[in-house]
């Protein structure tokens, strides 16, 4: 009986063993998966920042860089030269423009009114 006893409490034992170690491995294989997965979106970032490297280090990136960037044209290209209509200004003048007092000029017979009256 005491036999009995001692090997029904070392199945349940080594049960709730099993169990534990069933709990961890998922827990494991949940965090391993999740780790899987940010490693897959870094080195997709990886590749397409790898991909951009080499479009950067291409001669005609270089060009294209060297044209907008630097102004510069290629030999036998036309360059059209358009003009701003509306030139840009500072903010220290525009707001010298909006300091500036209106003067507003009375005709003659309102500058005669305010003398006689006033």
């Amino acid at each position: 009986m005491v036999v009995s006893v001692i090997s029904v409490l070392i199945i349940l034992f080594l049960m709730v063993n099993i169990v534990n170690v069933v709990s961890v491995g998922l827990q494991n294989y949940k965090i391993i998966d999740e780790e899987q997965q940010k490693l897959d979106q870094i080195k997709n970032i990886n590749n397409a920042l790898k991909e951009e490297l080499k479009y950067k280090e291409s001669d005609a990136f270089v060009m294209q860089q060297a044209l907008k960037e630097l102004n510069l044209a290629m030999q036998g290209s036309t360059i059209y030269n358009i003009e701003n209509e509306t030139p840009e200004i500072s903010y220290f003048e525009a707001s010298k423009e909006f300091e500036k007092k209106i003067v507003v000029k009375k005709d003659r017979l309102r500058e005669w009114m305010d003398l006689l009256i006033n």
